[in-house]
């Protein structure tokens, strides 16, 4: 498909497969098996400024906008004060609705959005993730659909996608294309944190003195940034001390400062004086040592205009791929919501993976990502992961580095085939943990925090099997929900979904979650566990009679918190909290202590290994008179609902099969006859370390 007839496909939505024939092709090719080692090519592509909502809340089977795990805004925002709406229901007291739900637009009507740290962190707001359209306009609420994006649907149907993988830093493109490329953010020359973009001046700036993953892996494995004159400032690695005095030493004879500077003097002048210049270059160039040589080949050099392509295939073809490629698009090709939209950029990467599908030995040991550098302003509904403790390494001025918003993740390659969903969290540190596995070499930048709570992206990868998975029908698209405008409707619908699941990848979570009541003291207990094989981040959110939180805590594999909430003191007695934990986990809990509720409970126990995996729910009424408790599946399952008399001081259990119904997922509500302010609500899934059913 040449580039014309591609554009014209991808501008008119066309049904039709836009993967490349290639592609296409090695997906009909088994997979190599063998592990880890089978990996010698890892192709990076960052892309600019969208959140994960905004390009695929509307794809089947992932955490999109049809997600039964919402996180609930607190009632305060409701008009009666006492309904909690999903956060997809972003407050906006101008809008007749009080709210702002998604709203589709398609890829031309796009208005830029602030995307700062300041702004990030107002919308954050604490975690509440409540105040977007105040730090950053309506436009935020935007989305596309599928036949919007027609060939990166295609790839995820194709191939895997992450929906927990989050941007780095609730900032801009620098620092998050900072933690790519180095795992961290340092300092400034002035001693300030290095949150924004203040490298972007780069003839006044005086560097970064942190250490680069490239400088580890220089003279141990080959790496190559892949780059057209025109980089739109997207490689990081410029802004570091050792590739500015590569720079400055090859352009002395120019007497400039920076490759940024040098470029765009190229891209002005005429052929005389282009000539000039880069023959100034090359003499810059014959003054390098060996080392410096390949920073300035690996690193600073740029291919003239629409030639990174060209350039990138030409590698694949010779089988001289290095081991670590990053691709870095001009700014028409970038995805930027300022550039020429997503099929520009969509172009670049049929083109990329066209090249590597094309030559089966190198396709048969390369894994190719494809993500975004940070959200823009553009809305995402689940909060992310940040340290519960405020460590140095990752606050701010009091303020959380990130994690930021999720972002894309599309993971390509024989061993992700098949259009699964990885769902474990990630972020751009994520990358480089990869590479660690492939190349061998650390990155000790990398935080604590985050090697705990992030993944390392293998989850994603089925290098041991075939790749053979259940067919599922391919999605039609969506029904739009409502003219596409720049601007929200005043008669707004809820936005739609597509139905149907995916194939859902392992993931290292075993999460379990109860309450006790404590009267006498007028708290209640949250008891939480993760007996999986990673750290799990949880959540605890006031849906109900209080404002502040939400309160963090992260438990590690086969560990266990709990922590207590005063509901006398905030409430008089009446409490509606919810747990949140990766993977669509979920416990709510409602009820009132000084109502008949107060002497009763429902408790959980998870038993993944049993029988399929088994959720045992105990009924416990410590008080004088018989209670009945009601379970009813709130989804997965269409039978019941399940009634149990318990007679005073007595217990009652029962055990929900959910590796019969519901591919291991449950959804179950419990409620009393005694006291109608009593509920617990449980949902989540149980793994069993094989690929499942996205829930």
């Amino acid at each position: 498909m040449d580039r014309r007839t591609f554009l014209q496909a991808v501008g008119a939505g066309t049904a039709v497969s836009l993967l490349p024939p290639s592609l296409v092709e090695a997906l009909a090719r088994p997979a190599p098996t063998g592990g880890l080692g089978l990996i010698e090519h890892v192709v990076i592509f960052m892309q600019e400024n969208r959140s994960f909502d905004h390009y695929f809340g509307t794809l089947r089977g992932v955490r999109g906008f049809g997600d039964r795990n919402a996180v609930l805004l607190n009632a305060k925002h409701s008009a009666d004060g006492k309904t909690s709406r999903s956060v997809l229901h972003q407050p906006d007291q101008t809008h007749p609705d009080g709210y702002v739900l998604p709203y589709a637009v398609d890829t031309h009507q796009l208005v830029g959005t602030a995307h700062g740290w300041d702004d990030g962190h107002e919308a954050w707001n604490r975690g509440r993730y409540d105040n977007w359209i105040p730090a950053k306009s309506r436009y935020t609420m935007c989305h596309y659909e599928r036949d919007d994006l027609p060939f990166y649907y295609s790839l995820a149907d194709a191939f895997t996608i992450c929906d927990s993988y989050h941007c780095s830093v609730m900032s801009g493109t620098s620092p998050n294309r900072s933690h790519l490329f180095t795992g961290m953010i340092g300092y400034e020359p002035d001693g300030r944190r290095a949150i924004g973009n203040a490298a972007y001046a780069e003839d006044s700036h005086g560097g970064y003195d942190w250490t680069t993953y490239v400088e580890r892996l220089d003279g141990m494995h080959s790496w190559q940034v892949y780059q057209e004159w025109d980089n739109y400032q997207d490689n990081n690695l410029e802004f570091h001390r050792p590739f500015k005095a590569v720079a400055r030493k090859v352009l002395a004879e120019l007497d400039l400062r920076s490759m940024h500077t040098f470029y765009e003097r190229v891209r002005e002048a005429d052929s005389a004086e282009r000539k000039r210049l880069f023959s100034a270059l090359e003499d810059g160039v014959r003054t390098l040592n060996a080392v410096e040589r390949r920073y300035y080949d690996g690193a600073l050099r740029r291919v003239k205009p629409g030639r990174l392509a060209s350039t990138f295939a030409a590698d694949v073809a010779a089988d001289a791929l290095p081991t670590v490629s990053w691709l870095v698009a001009p700014e028409d090709q970038c995805e930027h919501p300022s550039s020429d939209g997503p099929s520009t950029g969509s172009e670049l990467v049929w083109q990329a993976l066209e090249a590597l599908a094309a030559n089966e030995k190198v396709w048969n040991k390369t894994v190719f990502l494809l993500t975004y550098d940070e959200n823009d302003g553009y809305f995402d509904h689940v909060p992310p992961p940040v340290p519960p403790v405020a460590e140095a390494a990752e606050y701010v001025d009091g303020q959380p580095i990130g994690l930021g918003p999720r972002v894309p993740m599309l993971v390509v390659s024989p061993w992700s085939r098949g259009g699964a969903v990885c769902s474990e969290i990630f972020d751009h540190t994520s990358i480089l943990r990869l590479l660690e596995h492939v190349t061998g070499v650390g990155e000790p930048n990398i935080g604590a925090w985050r090697r705990a709570v992030c993944g390392d992206l293998t989850s994603a990868l089925d290098l041991d099997s075939s790749g053979s998975y259940p067919d599922f029908e391919r999605p039609t698209p969506t029904q739009g929900s409502g003219p596409r405008k720049p601007s929200p409707p005043e008669n707004q619908t809820f936005p739609r979904q597509e139905s149907g699941s995916k194939i859902a990848r392992p993931t290292p979570y075993q999460l379990d979650g109860s309450a006790r009541q404590d009267v006498s003291a007028g708290r209640i207990w949250i008891d939480m566990s993760n007996v999986g094989t990673g750290t799990a981040h949880f959540s605890v959110y006031a849906n109900r009679y209080r404002t502040d939180g939400p309160w963090r805590y992260d438990i590690a594999a086969n560990d266990a918190q709990s922590d207590y909430f005063s509901v006398r003191t905030y409430g008089d007695g009446q409490y509606d909290l919810s747990l949140y934990g990766p993977n669509g986990f979920q416990r709510r809990f409602t009820g009132d202590l000084d109502s008949l509720g107060a002497t009763t409970e429902a408790n959980s126990i998870i038993e993944p290994e049993t029988e399929g995996g088994i959720v045992t729910l105990t009924f416990t009424n410590v008080g004088t008179s018989d209670v009945t408790f009601t379970v009813t599946a709130n989804g997965y399952r269409t039978d019941g609902p399940w009634t149990y008399g318990v007679p005073a001081n007595s217990s009652v259990s029962d055990r929900w099969h959910v590796g019969w119904y519901g591919d291991r997922w449950y959804d179950l509500i419990v409620t009393i006859d005694i006291d109608p302010s009593f509920s617990r609500r449980f949902l989540g899934h149980l793994e069993n370390g094989k690929a499942g059913v996205t829930g």
